[in-house]
């Protein structure tokens, strides 16, 4: 078996556990340890995330955890051992994990996961049980694991116990890391019912943490606070996606060595909400408007200083919160939910003033963002008080909505009661702060009461007046806001929302507040009614319509080149998204229809910008963008983008950095300084003396015969100071095998390998020397061998490049980097290359042509001379085109419309003749035309367009009103009825041999009342004479 390389450890009984990878065995040793009560323990962290729970925890001394609500979590591996026998690799071995995952009793687990898959799919290599707060011992683990005993029962406690069949595919990596999915703690009482049982009420759990872990007796406990705060935690609320869910829910653990304070601050942030202190006694405050104002402190109450600021400070200024929250589907990894920003308020300050609020015991995006919008409007509404009253203070407790007048101080307003003093001789000192229904949107302090949908008398009140719609996005979680007028008397507004005449949404909203924000609705048309409802009557319905949108198509997408990255930046032209983002797709195909983008084309990203990074230079891709929200998606945007690899850029930024000064450029040209030659000098006896000592510790080889000559090895040092030359010569016999002289420090090694080999054959020599140059990881390596038949050079280096001196200049010849040669300039007799492209990157042949597109067509098509083709003999075939424009083509056919001034030849000739002017007569107009003598049988073809203007008469203009087209040729007369409003024209062919054209526009004998005002304005004939 193999060894353990792991160990695991709990209060009790550890263990130590190998799962080595590759190893055919289990590799399992098992051996039980009670560790001390004085081992080191971990110190408490203040600044503890949810991924603390979220994680396997293999520790000899872990804290006490809670987890409630709906999440999963990691566990605390406590035990670990392997099934009793000796065991091979076909014996499918065993082996027992315990896990424990909380203290307390759970409502179940119903999801294991393995390295994030289910462990149910697991083929049967994995099962598990879940065990919650045991009276007795788990009988499974009793008979199976063979250390088990009857006193390991861990009563109050739930864990998962895991049986693992090997096999070394399935864990090839070792023990997965496991997660556990599921509803926890179920020991949560509930005072509106006095029920015990599972919830993911933030007030229930805070109500449990002040009782079981601050240990508060139940009498310094305002229960009825709990129960209000609960029914608003549990208030369902409409998602832009059309789904409900609780306004406020909480899923998260957290750990007995965590300070408490932090905890209750992270429980209140899950639902906006506020432990408060109130007598002594403890109450709960979920985020919520308690108002409007019952109660209002005047002048005649005060009997100290005002203190405190009407204005918000600049750093509570926000205009827009960032966060993260724990997202479910990434199995539970915390995230950024989309950021909430009022947009007039970025215009009113000039730029972003952020502020961040991380939840860690949220698993939803929608709910994170209402709890930032909160936030948000919590900081930006500023305005602070503190008041020193008279007795009549007493009723400001905190929590409390109060009306603040002080006409003299010019304050008026709603505030609320943060925090209350009372003295029995000092009176009431309170401490307020600016509060308004804005803050918390729909969400009121009172149970939800559902419209009626029957019509009352509605004699006694008004309908309020100038309801709106106003479009006032906050990322996903609202789309904008429904205002009207208050209408005096109004205890309440019932507003509905109907889409289709049915409806949708429905709110009633205190009588002090006339605004309602409007979230959950996909696209579509919408009708929105606000009736005010008082004593004694309801009001008839204010009416108002809206369209909500789907998110817009992007006007257009800034696109940013480089050699191997693309950036995408989609833009609006109003700036506005509506509170969606941008989805991307790419693909190399530009054939891909919009409706094929999904399956075709390959997903990129989501988000504001992209940089598709990785790319091929020279490569065109093809990106499709659209917005997405919770509403829908918008129409794709399509745009390409192709990598560019100039090659004067490349090559200008490789010579730059090759020649920049101390680099080894620098070194070969301007020579070694005279600092490191002084320094060699100085090590030349050290150098000696290890060349002795190698010399003596290298074994002779005897197979090479004794007449080679002999090689030497010399290392020379120059001195610039004095011009004389030190040169230190070592004489080593040809029956050498290897001279290796290392001169090393601790990171920087230089190494020479001369070497003269016998063949294996025995018959000739190999030589060769390998000069080695290494830092660190980066080696640069320079090897020459020969055999006497083939001599080779060989390089290993990140960069290589060769100059020549060319008229005294060095001249860069070409650099390797990257896999490739860049080479400015030369000469090929004759080159076969895969591909050849251009320096956009464009391919340049393609199946053995040269492409168009890369070729400047202009200018090869601009012709200097005449051009013909080659078979072209005049009169009788091919075809020439020459500089004065004339065209001679043997055959032609014309697929589309031919213009002609005139035609002339044996095929047809075309006359062509016009008339404009303002013509009432009885006769419009009247021409001849001479179409020349002809002896032969042309057939003129005829063809006349009119066009006509009228005046007004009495009123009326020509409803349909005919003139008559007369033409007379070859001794024929032709009338056609031409209705003036037809806006076509007639043709006709006159008898052949026709040598002239008579052509006449004249009113009918039946004239209307109007044809006095009607006006012959043009005429058009063309005449075309066809054999």
């Amino acid at each position: 078996m193999g060894d353990a390389v792991e160990a695991v450890a709990s209060v009790a009984v550890g263990v130590a556990v190998g799962f080595a990878t590759g190893n055919p065995y289990f590799g399992i040793t098992a051996a039980a340890t009670i560790y001390s009560a004085t081992s080191k323990g971990q110190k408490p962290n203040a600044n503890t995330n949810q991924g603390d729970v979220k994680q396997t925890v293999r520790s000899s001394k872990e804290p006490v955890r809670w987890v409630f609500g709906d999440i999963g979590v990691g566990g605390l591996l406590f035990w670990a051992q392997e099934q009793t026998g000796d065991q091979d690799r076909d014996d499918e071995e065993k082996l027992y994990l315990v896990y424990a995952v909380t203290e307390g009793h759970i409502d179940g687990i119903r999801t294991v996961y393995a390295n994030q898959e289910d462990a149910n799919d697991s083929d049967g290599l994995i099962e598990w049980d879940v065990v919650s707060d045991p009276d007795e011992v788990n009988q499974y683990l009793l008979n199976n694991s063979p250390d088990w005993r009857e006193s390991q029962i861990g009563k109050g406690l739930t864990y998962v116990r895991l049986t693992l069949t090997y096999d070394s595919d399935y864990f090839a990596s070792g023990i997965p890391d496991f997660k556990f999915a599921g509803r926890f703690n179920d020991e949560l009482y509930d005072p509106r019912d006095e029920s015990t049982g599972y919830s993911d009420n933030p007030a229930l759990i805070m109500l449990w943490y002040l009782r079981n872990r601050l240990n508060v007796p139940d009498d310094e406990i305002v229960f009825d606070m709990f129960s209000e705060a609960a029914n608003i935690c549990d208030e369902s609320v409409t998602n832009p996606d059309g789904g409900v869910d609780k306004r406020y829910a909480m899923a998260g653990g957290f750990k007995a060595d965590e300070r408490k304070d932090e905890v209750i601050s992270d429980i209140e942030a899950t639902c906006a909400g506020n432990l408060v202190r109130i007598g002594g006694r403890f109450g709960f405050m979920a985020g919520a408007y308690y108002g409007p104002a019952e109660f209002t402190i005047t002048e005649d109450m005060v009997i100290g200083q005002v203190q405190g600021s009407t204005e918000v400070s600049r750093s509570d200024a926000v205009n827009t919160i960032r966060g993260t929250f724990v997202d479910p589907a990434q199995r539970w990894t915390e995230t950024d939910y989309p950021s909430v920003q009022v947009d007039e308020w970025v215009e009113q300050d000039g730029e972003e003033i952020e502020d961040t609020l991380n939840l860690r015991f949220v698993t939803n995006a929608y709910q994170a963002q209402r709890l930032a919008n909160i936030q948000l409007r919590k900081k930006r509404a500023g305005g602070n008080l503190k008041l020193k009253l008279n007795f009549a203070g007493y009723a400001c407790r905190p929590g409390r909505v109060v009306r603040v007048s002080l006409p003299t101080l010019d304050i008026d307003g709603e505030f609320a009661v943060s925090d209350w003093e009372f003295s029995g001789t000092e009176g009431c000192q309170v401490t307020l702060s600016a509060v308004s229904a804005d803050i918390f949107d729909d969400s009121v302090a009172q149970p939800y009461s559902p419209p009626d949908f029957i019509d009352m008398p509605t004699g006694g009140m008004a309908a309020p007046a100038n309801v709106r719609y106003l479009v006032k996005r906050i990322g996903d979680v609202q789309q904008g806001r429904i205002t009207w007028n208050a209408v005096p008397g109004a205890l309440h507004y019932n507003v509905v929302i109907r889409h289709d005449g049915s409806a949708v949404q429905s709110a009633q909203v205190p009588g002090g507040v006339t605004n309602l924000s409007v979230s959950g609705l996909t696209a579509g048309s919408y009708t929105v009614g606000v009736s005010a409802r008082g004593s004694l009557a309801t009001s008839g319905e204010g009416v108002a319509t809206f369209d909500i949108l789907q998110p817009p198509k992007p006007d257009r997408v800034v696109v940013t080149e480089a050699r191997d990255s693309i950036m995408l930046i989609p833009t609006l032209n109003s700036g506005d998204l509506g509170g969606g983002t941008w989805e991307y797709y790419w693909s190399t195909i530009s054939d891909i229809s919009n409706a094929e983008v999904t399956e075709r084309a390959e997903y990129l990203s989501q988000g504001a910008s992209v940089t598709h990074s990785g790319r091929t230079p020279g490569q065109t891709y093809y990106y499709w963008v659209r917005g997405v929200n919770a509403y829908g998606k918008s129409e794709w945007f399509t745009t390409q983008a192709t990598t560019n690899e100039n090659f004067d850029d490349i090559f200008d930024a490789l010579r730059n950095e090759i020649e920049q000064e101390g680099q080894l450029y620098d070194d070969i040209v301007e020579g070694v300084s005279p600092g490191v030659l002084q320094q060699v000098d100085t090590d030349l006896d050290g150098f000696r003396q290890q060349l002795e000592n190698n010399e003596k510790a290298i074994s002779e080889l005897r197979r090479g015969s004794d007449e080679q000559a002999v090689k030497m090895l010399l290392l020379k040092a120059a001195s610039e100071t004095n011009n004389s030359t030190l040169r230190v010569e070592q004489i080593v016999r040809s029956n050498l095998a290897r001279q290796v002289t290392t001169l090393q420090t601790a990171q920087a090694q230089v190494e020479d390998d001369l070497y003269t080999v016998v063949q294996e054959d025995g018959n000739g020599f190999k030589a060769g020397a390998i000069r080695t140059v290494q830092v660190g990881d980066s080696k640069a390596v320079l090897g020459l061998k020969t055999d006497g038949d083939i001599a080779e050079i060989g390089a290993v280096a990140d960069k290589f490049y060769i100059y020549n001196e060319v008229s005294g200049e060095h001249v860069l010849a070409f650099i390797v980097e990257d896999g490739r040669v860049v080479m400015p300039e030369s000469l090929i007799g004759q080159l076969t290359a895969g591909k050849i492209v251009t320096d956009d990157g464009r391919s340049l042949i393609e199946n053995g042509y040269i492409r168009t597109d890369v070729l400047d067509v202009q200018e090869v098509a601009r012709f200097t001379g005449d051009v013909e083709s080659n078979n072209y003999s005049q009169g009788s075939r091919g075809w020439k085109i020459e500089q004065n424009g004339t065209v001679e083509f043997y055959d032609a056919t014309v697929r589309g419309t031919l213009f002609a001034d005139d035609i002339k030849g044996d095929v047809a000739t075309f006359t062509s003749f016009n008339w404009s002017g303002r013509s009432n007569n009885w006769t419009f107009y009247s021409h001849n035309q001479y179409l020349g003598d002809r002896d032969g049988g042309y057939t003129p073809i005829v063809i006349v367009t009119l066009k006509f203007d009228w005046d007004i008469k009495d009123g009326t203009i020509p409803i349909r009103t005919f003139v008559n087209i007369v033409l007379s040729g070859g001794g024929e007369t032709y009338t056609f009825p031409y209705d003036i409003f037809s806006f076509g024209s007639i043709s006709l062919a006159l008898p052949a041999k026709t040598n002239s054209l008579e052509l006449t526009v004249q009113k009918t004998s039946d004239t209307d009342q109007n044809f006095d005002s009607l006006y012959l304005t043009s005429v058009n004939a063309n005449v075309v004479k066809i054999p």
